[in-house]
């Protein structure tokens, strides 16, 4: 009897320790999904920022497409030495 009982406490012990175990893996998992989306929101923002940046400097250029070499000098105009 009294190795019944110690073993039904043994087993509530690990099924707390699973149980505990698998809140901390739900909680790890939702902060890095929510770290994910705001570095993706991030991320959209910046390539529609230089999207818009790029549009700007064609515009200022020659309206129409630019060369590969016309689009490096633009750039290096743009930036702050």
């Amino acid at each position: 009897m009294w190795r019944e009982r110690k073993n039904l406490a043994y087993v509530k012990k690990l099924k707390k320790e699973k149980i505990k175990a698998a809140k901390r893996a739900k909680k790890e998992y939702e902060k890095k999904m929510k770290e994910k989306d705001l570095m993706g929101k991030i991320g959209h923002r910046r390539r529609k920022q230089k999207a818009k940046e790029q549009a700007e400097l064609e515009e200022a250029v020659g309206g129409g497409k630019m060369t590969r070499t016309q689009r490096l000098l633009a750039r290096a105009k743009s930036r702050p030495h």
